[in-house]
């Protein structure tokens, strides 16, 4: 008799659970769920507004890199150390983004604004800690091989925009999820990694360029 009442308990319990998750599943849909009925054709079209607005912006870094021409025609080299901290910051800027977005999309994990961005800027920091070294020690035995005087200032400068450059991209890449998923109301999968590159680039090359006019 008690296995048997044992035995409804538990049968009782698993429907209700399972009543539970299915009624979170159609109350709660999200961009996923949407994403996932929705035709590829019209993925693409939506995905190509911020294509367009992201290369509109991006001539901003054509503008600003004419403006220091001078610099780097006398210092080539600096062309180089740019690509690396564009790439690097911008996939920084990819990382927080992707997790913030992954994050909103399930409320139960969301605890607010301030709490993600904290979350991501200590994870940002450390990661750039790392990566402050290394690129300054890079930056420096690639410029002694190459007959720089000041070997040790490109290595400084250089990790010095890198690290400035990795910390915006950290806060632009939590920000502009959370702008477009709780203010437009809108998919930030298709937004906020564009336009977070974008900015990101634009701060990246503004500090390393007028840094490296100063110092170097």
């Amino acid at each position: 008799m008690i296995y048997y009442y044992l035995f409804i308990k538990r049968k009782m319990y698993e429907g209700q659970t399972l009543l539970n998750i299915n009624n979170h599943l159609v109350r709660e849909e999200n961009h996923t769920s949407r994403y996932a009925k929705q035709h590829p054709i019209i993925t693409g079209l939506k995905r190509t507004i911020p294509n367009v607005i992201t290369m509109i912006l991006e001539l901003l870094n054509a503008f600003i890199i004419l403006q220091y021409t001078e610099t780097l025609v006398n210092d080539p080299v600096l062309i180089g150390f740019l690509t690396v901290i564009s790439a690097v910051s911008g996939d920084i800027g990819l990382q927080t983004s992707s997790a913030t977005t992954r994050v909103v999309d399930f409320k139960e994990y969301y605890k607010g604004c301030c709490s993600q961005l904290g979350k991501e800027l200590i994870s940002v920091i450390s990661q750039s800690s790392i990566l402050f070294i290394l690129y300054g020690i890079i930056c420096s035995v690639w410029t002694f091989y190459l007959d720089k005087e000041n070997y040790l200032m490109y290595g400084f400068v250089m990790s010095i925009s890198l690290l400035i450059s990795n910390i915006f991209a950290g806060i632009m890449g939590t920000l502009t999820p959370l702008f477009f998923n709780h203010v437009l109301k809108v998919d930030p999968t298709h937004f906020a990694g564009p336009l977070e590159t974008t900015f990101q680039d634009i701060v990246g090359y503004l500090v390393t360029l007028n840094l490296a006019k100063i110092f170097l």
